[in-house]
């Protein structure tokens, strides 16, 4: 039923999904009630959401915390977006890439987070997001190097992205990933989520992943002589 409705719209509003940005919507409403849950928000804290689609994670969101800043590249969805969450009013639509060049966060989003942190004293940050499935591992290395004052992320994303970020030395898929997020923060994969759950349909299955930044993250000077090692070493395995 879902499906059908969310194919209607795009179909309606001639969305074509790009595959490059690896867009997959979630429509099962018990997993994204799970989502944020999980993220636990309080009710004055800013979250900030990575490719917000259509809006139903943002709908959970919403009378959930505070403030959302959601983020969308696709201008065709940013449009859609604007009239949906018409009625949300403490939700602000960035039309923009997470990420700049160089694989960091873009400043327009830096900014964004910060103006609604400004508007909301005390307010905690989350990031709560269906991630894209191209953009996930850069994008959660990108936000964990921002120095955003992140409490914790909820964030879904391809299972073997998931699986390599989480792995610890010694596992075939421990990498350049896993060593540079687990510097900076705990990475633990709560739930499994099956392909039938996303439209379009993805071929792979996803993870549903809680990364909390550690108090002592690894930053600075330390951290950049990790990264520039870790790249040379993981360029020979």
């Amino acid at each position: 039923e879902h499906n059908v409705a969310v194919r209607g719209l795009a179909q309606e509003r001639g969305l074509s999904l790009n595959k490059r940005w690896g867009q997959h919507f979630c429509l099962d409403q018990n997993l994204l009630d799970f989502i944020v849950r999980t993220a636990d928000p309080g009710p004055g804290d800013v979250v900030l959401e990575i490719g917000p689609g259509l809006g139903h994670l943002t709908r959970v969101l919403s009378p959930a915390c505070g403030r959302v800043v959601a983020v969308e590249i696709d201008r065709g969805l940013a449009a859609v977006l604007c009239e949906r969450l018409a009625d949300l009013r403490n939700v602000t639509l960035v039309e923009s890439d997470v990420l700049a060049a160089g694989e960091r966060l873009n400043p327009k989003v830096i900014d964004a987070v910060q103006s609604a942190l400004a508007a909301s004293p005390g307010a905690g940050l989350l990031v709560v997001s269906n991630l894209p499935y191209a953009v996930a591992a850069t994008a959660i290395l990108a936000l964990l190097e921002s120095g955003l004052p992140i409490a914790r992320m909820v964030v879904m994303m391809q299972k073997e992205v998931a699986e390599r970020m989480g792995s610890a030395p010694g596992d075939p898929a421990y990498g350049l990933t896993s060593v540079l997020v687990q510097a900076k923060a705990g990475v633990h994969l709560r739930r499994r989520v099956p392909p039938e759950v996303f439209w379009p349909r993805p071929r792979v299955a996803s993870e549903i992943v809680l990364i909390t930044p550690r108090a002592d993250a690894m930053k600075g000077e330390e951290y950049r002589k990790l990264k520039a090692l870790a790249k040379l070493l993981f360029q020979h395995r």
